[in-house]
């Protein structure tokens, strides 16, 4: 994550971290967001550490707020083989 720091959002969004709509998550998360006062955001920032790994985070401007840490990428199941 320290890497991220000296980049801006047009280096760090692309194939590997992306947006993603809060409708494509998983109800439990998007309850959480709900109950946090989250519930006012369309998007999250879905951070692909390795395979499966994803970090989680509100962006606001250029800072992003962590939100969890996704160890089996659970928060927004993918199809594709290997994540």
């Amino acid at each position: 994550m320290r890497n991220f720091e000296t980049m801006t959002w047009a280096d760090i969004l692309g194939a590997s971290h992306h947006a993603i709509p809060i409708s494509n998550i998983i109800r439990p998360a998007q309850k959480l967001l709900e109950d946090l006062g989250y519930d006012d955001k369309d998007t999250l920032v879905s951070f692909h550490i390795t395979g499966r790994e994803r970090i989680w985070a509100i962006r606001s401007e250029e800072k992003a707020f962590l939100l969890w840490w996704d160890p089996h990428h659970e928060i927004c199941p993918s199809q594709k083989k290997g994540t």
